[in-house]
C-alpha cells in the first residue's frame, strides 16, 4: 500500500513539475513579444501537450463583431479530415462551443459533444471530435478569440487540466493586451513626433512641475539648444516672464489643476542671439492612461528684421533699436527736444524701433557700463520700464543718462537674465513741475554673472 501511494505521489509531482516548467516556458515566450498568431499557436500547443489532447483549434472574432472564424488541425487524427479545417459561423451562444465560451466568459468543458445540451457544434462533430476544452480570450468587454484542445472520443477532464489551460489563456490575453498597448503607444509617439517635426510653431510639453518633457525642432532652431539638453529643465530657464518666474509657475499650477487654457507673452532665450518676444498659448490636459496632468505650450515668435538691410546678423546686432511706448512723447520730443548728442548719448524724437513693442510696466534693474567694464551686482539700481520689444527695452530715469552702454536685468530674482544694451534714444518728458527722461536702448548681447 505504501509503495502504491509513493508511486502515485511521484506521478502527481512529476505532472505538477511538468506544468510548472511549461508555464515558465510560455511566460518567456510572451516576454519575447512574438506576433499574436504565433503566440496563440504556442499557447494551444502547450495546453495540448500537458492535457495530452489529440487535436488543437482556435477561433478569431472578425471585424464585424458578429462572425467567428474557427480553425482546427486534425492532422493524423482522422483520415477523412486530414489537415486544418476552417469555418465561419455566427457569434451566437448556441451556434458552437467556441461561441458559447465567449458568451459565458468561462472555460467550457464537454466530455461528450454528441450528447451536449447547452449548444450544438456541428463543425466539431463533423471533424470527428467528441470531447474538448474551449477557452475564451477576452479583455475587459472585448472578445477577440478562443483556444481549443480536443479528443476523438468521449473523455473526462481533470480539474488540474482545466485550471492549467485557463492559466495559459489568461497569460495569452494579458500578453495580447500588452502588445496592443505598446503598438498603440508606438503609433501615437510616431504620429506625435511627425507632427512636432513638421510644425513651424514653437511647441513645448511640460509636466505638472513645469519641467520640459518634450520640444519640437522649431524650439531647437530658435534657441540653439537640443531637445536632449532641454529635457528635464524648468520652462522658466527657457523663457523669462514680465511677472517673474515664481508668479508664472503659480499660474501654470492653477491651470493644470483645472485643466484650463490661457495666453501669455515671454522672451525666448537663445544661446547665440538676443532674446525674442514670443506669444504663447498653453493648454492643460490629462494623459489618457495615467491621468498625469501635462501642459502643452505653443508659441509664435514675433518677426524680426535684418539690421541695416543685411540678411544676416552677428551676435551684436540681433536687436532692433528701441524707442518709446508713447507716440505723444515722441511728438513732444520732436517739437522741443534737442537732436544733439550729450555725453555721447543720442537725444532724438524719431522712432527707431523696427520690431513691434509691447507695454512693459514693471520694475527691473540696470547698471551703467563705464570704460567697457561690466558692472558688479551692487551697481544695479531699479528703474520703471515703459515698453519692450524683441530688440530692446525702454525705462524712465530722473536724470539724463551719462552713459552709452549698460546691463539690463530682466525677470525676477533669482531667475534673472542679463543683457548688454546701448542707449539709442532719450526723450525728455515734463510732468507738472517734474522732468523725467524716457531712455530707449537696444540689446547687444548676453552677459552671465
Amino acid at each position: 500500500m505504501e509503495t502504491t501511494s509513493s508511486a502515485s505521489s511521484s506521478l502527481l509531482d512529476s505532472s505538477f513539475d511538468r506544468r510548472e516548467v511549461a508555464l515558465l516556458a510560455f511566460g518567456r515566450r510572451t516576454s519575447a513579444c512574438p506576433d499574436l498568431p504565433v503566440l496563440m499557436q504556442d499557447a494551444v500547443a502547450l495546453i495540448a501537450e500537458v492535457v495530452q489532447a489529440e487535436i488543437i483549434g482556435s477561433g478569431e472574432v472578425l471585424e464585424d463583431g458578429e462572425t467567428l472564424f474557427l480553425q482546427i488541425d486534425t492532422s493524423g487524427a482522422v483520415e477523412e479530415f486530414d489537415g486544418p479545417l476552417t469555418e465561419r459561423i455566427p457569434l451566437r451562444a448556441d451556434s458552437s462551443m467556441a461561441a458559447f465560451a465567449l458568451e459565458s466568459g468561462q472555460p467550457i468543458v464537454s466530455a461528450d459533444l454528441e450528447h451536449e445540451e447547452r449548444f450544438r457544434d456541428d463543425f466539431l462533430l463533423q471533424a470527428g471530435i467528441r470531447a474538448g476544452i474551449t477557452l475564451p480570450l477576452r479583455h475587459h468587454k472585448q472578445r477577440f478569440g478562443t483556444l481549443g484542445v480536443y479528443h476523438r472520443s468521449p473523455r473526462e477532464f481533470g480539474l488540474e487540466e482545466i485550471e492549467f489551460a485557463e492559466i495559459v489563456a489568461h497569460m495569452l490575453t494579458a500578453a495580447r493586451a500588452r502588445l496592443q498597448l505598446e503598438e498603440k503607444l508606438q503609433r501615437q509617439q510616431q504620429l506625435t513626433t511627425k507632427i512636432l517635426e513638421l510644425a513651424d510653431s514653437l511647441i513645448v510639453v511640460l509636466d505638472a512641475q513645469g519641467m520640459i518633457v518634450r520640444v519640437n525642432q522649431a524650439i531647437e532652431r530658435a534657441t540653439g539648444m537640443t531637445a536632449k539638453n532641454l529635457r528635464g529643465k524648468p520652462f522658466a530657464e527657457l523663457c523669462h516672464f514680465p511677472e517673474g518666474s515664481e508668479a508664472f509657475a503659480a499660474t501654470l499650477s492653477r491651470r493644470l489643476q483645472h485643466e484650463s487654457s490661457g495666453n501669455f507673452q515671454a522672451h525666448l532665450d537663445s544661446t547665440d542671439r538676443a532674446p525674442r518676444v514670443a506669444e504663447w498659448t498653453f493648454s492643460a490636459i490629462a494623459e489618457q492612461k495615467t491621468k498625469v496632468p501635462l501642459l502643452v505650450v505653443t508659441g509664435t515668435l514675433q518677426p524680426e528684421r535684418p539690421a541695416h538691410g543685411s540678411a544676416q546678423r552677428d551676435s551684436s546686432s540681433w536687436a532692433a533699436e528701441a524707442g518709446t511706448a508713447d507716440s505723444a512723447a515722441a511728438g513732444q520730443a520732436d517739437g522741443g527736444g534737442s537732436s544733439s548728442e550729450e555725453n555721447g548719448t543720442p537725444r532724438s524724437g524719431a522712432e527707431r524701433r523696427t520690431s513691434p513693442r509691447k507695454e512693459y510696466r514693471y520694475t527691473q534693474s540696470i547698471a551703467p557700463i563705464y570704460g567697457g567694464v561690466i558692472p558688479s551686482r551692487n551697481r544695479f539700481f531699479s528703474v520703471k520700464c515703459c515698453d519692450i520689444s524683441a530688440g530692446g527695452v525702454s525705462f524712465f530715469l530722473d536724470e539724463a543718462p551719462d552713459f552709452k552702454d549698460l546691463v539690463v536685468a530682466l525677470g525676477q530674482s533669482p531667475s534673472l537674465t542679463h543683457f548688454t544694451a546701448r542707449v539709442a534714444r532719450v526723450v525728455e518728458k515734463s510732468e507738472g513741475n517734474r522732468t523725467r527722461y524716457l531712455v530707449g536702448c537696444r540689446f547687444t548681447g548676453r552677459v552671465h554673472f
